[in-house]
């Protein structure tokens, strides 16, 4: 058995100098800007920086950036400035160029370098045209989008630069209509509108004297003039696919002024009324259609709706009767079906709020719902199925708030849901089949959220579950059962969702106990409970795993134990790491110590690392017995432990170059380059990774040898099996820096 227990910590950054520099740039839009947010740089230290949410292919998959005036060598008020611009560029849905370090260098990345997508630095396919303006709304009124919401609602667009128009002196817009996903193929084809405005980029963004629109069919759709304001002025036509006029009308100052026609589209008179000032002049207001019937009859006073309105399907039949008073829908309002049933009725009061009974009925006339209002507030509600029979229920208290019964019933008339509530608290809750069986059952305490809540299945028909909760997570004792045999299969106890204190699972078929695991945060306590490990696995009543750490469990404890005590050299080690698991750390040490005078490698390593390391409170660092133990472990051939071993005889001027710390208490009092590489080449031999990666970088480079690149090779060749990814970013790197330095040459 190899048992890797620790990693030294001064010996992980094996990279030669030249590959430091390294850094990654790819491609990615913007989707969330968050600022002033906490990250860890490069040096462990908590920096404040924006947080960037991205969507692309990060080579190094990460999908947040974060970024900073430091990382990007800009004055405070130059980045604000920046990151202001940046968002404004990523409403337009552009694609950014962005730099940050080397993968692997540290989990958040910050970026170095941000810069919006141009043809000079990006593919073409990531650059988007910023000479188009997006139009969203209707020919009457216009809405200038960015480029994110243009893909949800423009309409149409034109193409800077404008062209002056010098008789004018007014720059002409053409605009044209937009395909699905911003496609502009109709350019040059699908007219949309002409007009003029009074700055080259439409900087103010404001139409300007005449103004003309089209159907995509080339004919014209609507024509009229805005004022030096940008504001409808004079008159406004509009016509009808067929080439009939539509609606005339006239503007001042953006305001509705004298007659407005409206036409049908065989030229019959649809509407026909008159304004002042943009407000509807009080009086009569009636829509006809093609024939002259009368389809919409309504009044206005001061400019509001006032009076009864009703809406026909056709002239004589209704489609909704109502009143206005000052604007405000007040009190009936009755919807009709076309064949005169009514459809729905409710009430208002004078805020246009529903107040009094709502209800709606099926075209056959059978009731389907009812729901009662005090000013807006619902105090109850009921449903029915289309046959008549009740499908809802709620009851409410005069403020709107859940208060009495809520209920719900299948077609066939069964009571499948029973909700109580006390001045908008549960006080229990039930559910049921469409046959009437138990599906859930929850009892709230007084006043509190908290509750038991059982659950059956459906299926079967077994109780499946019995917990409790405190509001929405799990919190105290829970039970659950297997939903065919009926047996239980699992007790436990959780604290706010997590669970906390003892868990037992039992065997579904037969009902015996499995397993016993104490927990908490997420996983097994890693020490002791009553005298015992945190977690017991058994079989047939039998233990048969043992421990407080799921990398260092104990399997057949007994025997391990009974064999260790017989001098088993390698049970000694099994023991050694379950105390280790468990936290009893003098028991682990003396049985590894057991071990370790019969030569056990793993045992010699781990010592190694426990002195090297110490125990708080327990063992005390020991730099003299961590390198007695590396050597000899070293000599009973752990690869490990002759790695480590190496690293602490480099000199002191390698050990800079190639690791990323230098610590005096983890290396020999005196260095020995020869018997450093000794050691590494052993590790070396059994491929182990950080061996073959530190003499793979001193020959390839010369680090303290004759350079040997033949060499250096050969152990990344070797480094190809266990690892062909970094191995083969090491032979570029090497190829990279030998075909510059024959360059300079």
């Amino acid at each position: 058995m190899k048992a890797k227990i620790f990693f030294i910590p001064l010996f992980t950054a094996l990279v030669c100098q030249p590959a430091l520099a390294n850094n990654v740039s790819f491609v990615a839009k913007i989707e969330e800007i968050l600022v002033n947010r906490s990250v860890m740089n490069d040096d462990s230290e908590l920096i404040r920086a924006e947080k960037i949410s991205i969507d692309g292919e990060s080579p190094c998959d990460n999908s947040v950036i974060y970024t900073n005036a430091e990382s990007l060598s800009l004055k405070h008020d130059d980045y604000i400035e920046f990151i202001q611009n940046l968002w404004q560029q990523a409403q337009d849905d552009k694609y950014f160029l962005f730099t940050t370090a080397e993968c692997g260098k540290q989990a958040s990345k910050i970026a170095t370098k941000i810069e919006a997508c141009n043809e000079k630095i990006c593919d073409a396919k990531y650059v988007t045209e910023d000479n188009i303006i997006w139009i969203g709304g209707s020919i009457a009124d216009f809405e200038i989008l960015n480029r994110k919401d243009a893909l949800e609602s423009a309409r149409y667009f034109f193409r800077l630069p404008l062209e002056l128009d010098k008789e004018k002196n007014l720059w002409k817009i053409t605009g044209w209509f937009l395909g699905e996903d911003l496609d502009t193929s109709g350019e040059g084809k699908l007219k949309a509108f002409e007009g003029y405005t009074d700055t080259k980029d439409f900087s103010s963004q404001k139409f300007i004297s005449n103004f003309t629109g089209y159907y995509q069919t080339g004919e014209k759709s609507v024509a009229s003039s805005f004022n030096q304001q940008g504001l409808l002025d004079g008159e406004f036509t509009s016509w009808h696919k067929n080439g009939n006029k539509h609606e005339n009308y006239y503007f001042i100052n953006g305001k509705v002024e004298g007659e407005y026609i409206e036409l049908n589209e065989n030229g019959t008179i649809a509407n026909k009324n008159q304004f002042k000032e943009g407000n509807h002049i009080d009086g009569p207001c009636n829509h006809y259609d093609s024939n002259g019937g009368l389809i919409r009859e309504h009044s206005y006073r001061n400019g509001r709706y006032d009076g009864k309105y009703v809406d026909y399907y056709s002239p004589g039949k209704p489609k909704v009767e109502k009143h206005y008073r000052e604007g405000n829908i007040l009190g009936e309002q009755k919807e009709y079906f076309e064949n005169g049933k009514i459809k729905a009725v409710s009430h208002f009061d004078d805020q246009s709020r529903y107040d009094g009974i709502h209800e709606a009925y099926t075209e056959s006339g059978v009731l389907i719902s009812r729901d009662v209002y005090n000013h807006s507030k619902k105090i109850s509600s009921e449903k029915w199925y289309p046959t008549g029979k009740q499908q809802y229920l709620q009851q409410s208290d005069e403020n709107g708030n859940n208060h009495g019964d809520t209920k719900k019933w299948s077609e066939n008339g069964q009571l499948i849901q029973h909700i109580k509530y006390e001045n908008n608290n549960i006080i229990f809750e039930k559910e049921w089949t469409e046959n009437g069986a138990p599906l859930k059952e929850a009892t709230y305490k007084q006043g509190s959220e908290a509750h038991i809540q059982k659950l059956w299945s459906r299926e079967t028909g077994q109780l499946i579950e019995e917990a409790s909760y405190g509001r929405t997570q799990l919190s105290g004792p829970t039970k659950k059962w297997d939903e065919k045999s009926g047996k239980l299969i699992l007790e436990t106890n959780y604290k706010n969702g997590i669970e906390d204190g003892l868990r037992k699972d039992y065997d579904p078929q037969t009902g015996e106990l499995i397993q016993e695991q104490w927990n908490a945060n997420f996983s097994i306590l890693p020490h002791y409970v009553n005298n015992s490990p945190s977690l017991q696995k058994y079989k047939d009543g039998k233990l048969i795993t043992a421990g407080c750490n799921m990398a260092m469990l104990l399997d057949n404890p007994e025997e391990i134990k009974e064999q260790a005590t017989n001098g088993v050299a390698d049970s000694q080690v099994k023991l050694g790491l379950y105390y280790k698991g468990c936290s009893i750390h003098k028991e682990a040490e003396s049985w590894m110590l057991k071990a370790a005078e019969q030569k056990n490698s793993d045992a010699l390593y781990y010592l190694s690392q426990l002195y090297l390391l110490g125990e708080t409170d327990v063992i005390p660092r020991d730099s003299a017995k961590y390198l007695q133990y590396l050597i000899q472990a070293a000599e009973a051939g752990n690869a490990d432990a002759q790695f480590s071993s190496g690293a602490s005889l480099l000199p002191d001027d390698i050990c800079g170059v190639l690791m990323s710390s230098c610590d005096a208490q983890s290396r020999f009092a005196k260095s020995d380059l020869d018997k450093a590489l000794y050691w590494l080449n052993k590790a070396a031999e059994q491929q182990d990774t950080q061996a073959l990666l530190t003499l793979g970088s001193i020959f390839g480079y010369g680090i303290g040898v004759q350079k040997d690149t033949e060499k250096a090779l050969r152990y990344y060749q070797i480094l190809e099996k266990v690892s062909p990814e970094i191995a083969k970013n090491k032979i570029d790197e090497l190829n990279a820096h030998n075909a510059s330095n024959n360059e300079k040459s």
